[in-house]
């Protein structure tokens, strides 16, 4: 479920119910840190200390993870429902409004324009190479006629790349397949488009480097795309008038740490204008804040649920061992 926003909102552990913080790695976690045992408890003695004191640091973990999980969070939750100021029932009510309209299928581009515009975001990351060049070679010191050379050749380059996206673009039709953008500034669609194919086309390894190593593999592109298209909110904001009625894309952190929590990543970039007032789950800073505020207070409370088995189990288990030590001493003073 790593490659569209839709697919998140099905599929995605932190947008269902009953599974508290759980962010679907538990198993795979649970399997990396248990394999290491399977040696040591074969040659383990009969008393198994190494597993006592597994039960001690889990006793651990769910006291941390109540402190630390639970309450802080909902805590932090709470504090941020309150300053959005929107009722919870209106809060719920924009939630599944958010869902049932992001859940259908979004107007993605038709395949034959996404392959142009691939093209037009090429030709542009060329353009950025020959700019730098320029930059650099008006830095260093060159003969007049060696740099005159040089300043012309690269002149030439960044001309030819320029009418060659143009000329691309222009044939494109945007207009006949969204008829809604008449009357829309045709460097804002473009800007629009580019922003959409940036977001929604993987940078990378696949499914979006879901491994530690390709992240850190793929740092610098990811990095690089995420600056790109925070260049493109900007000009659609400078350019964005109220008659547009189109919703404009948030820029997103360029920090990878801070992208797990950035709810903007997966939503896709409106391309057509609603029929309607934009919603307020979309347009309202204080709805999209209450909102995460009462799921991140929902789950809060179901980790707090499960935890509290988690408890339960485990004095179950002690008790057995109680119970069981209480019969081997009555058996031993009888005997």
């Amino acid at each position: 479920y790593g490659h569209q926003w839709a697919c998140q909102l099905a599929n995605n552990p932190r947008f269902m119910k009953g599974l508290g913080l759980s962010d679907g790695e538990g198993v795979e976690r649970t399997w990396s840190k248990l394999r290491k045992l399977i040696p040591i408890v074969r040659a383990s003695s009969v008393s198994q200390p190494f597993l006592k004191r597994n039960k001690l640091s889990t006793c651990d973990w769910v006291a941390k993870r109540h402190k630390n999980g639970v309450l802080e969070r909902r805590g932090k939750a709470q504090d941020q429902l309150r300053k959005c100021g929107v009722p919870i029932e209106e809060l719920r009510r924009q939630w599944a409004l958010q869902k049932d309209t992001q859940m259908t299928i979004p107007s993605h581009s038709p395949r034959r324009l996404k392959k142009q515009l691939d093209t037009v975001v090429s030709l542009q990351t060329e353009m950025e190479k020959v700019e730098e060049a320029i930059q650099t070679a008006q830095s260093i010191s060159l003969d007049p006629p060696i740099l005159a050379i040089i300043m012309g050749k690269l002149s030439d380059a960044r001309a030819e790349l320029t009418k060659s996206a143009g000329l691309l673009y222009s044939s494109m039709n945007m207009h006949d397949y969204f008829p809604d953008h008449d009357g829309l500034d045709h460097e804002f669609i473009k800007l629009l488009f580019l922003a959409q194919d940036l977001k929604t086309n993987p940078s990378g390894t696949k499914l979006y480097q879901q491994t530690q190593n390709s992240i850190k593999k793929r740092q610098p592109a990811l990095v690089q795309a995420i600056r790109q298209y925070n260049q493109y909110c900007l000009q659609l904001e400078a350019s964005y008038r109220p008659t547009y009625r189109i919703p404009l894309p948030a820029a997103l952190p360029t920090k990878i740490a801070q992208l797990k929590g950035e709810s903007d990543l997966m939503e896709d970039v409106w391309i057509t204008p609603p029929h309607v007032d934009p919603p307020q789950w979309l347009d309202n800073s204080n709805v999209k804040a209450g909102i995460q505020a009462i799921r991140s207070i929902d789950r809060s409370e179901e980790e707090e649920i499960r935890l509290g088995f988690e408890v339960s189990n485990m004095c179950q288990s002690h008790g057995r061992e109680l119970a069981a030590v209480d019969v081997a001493l009555l058996q031993n003073e009888s005997a």
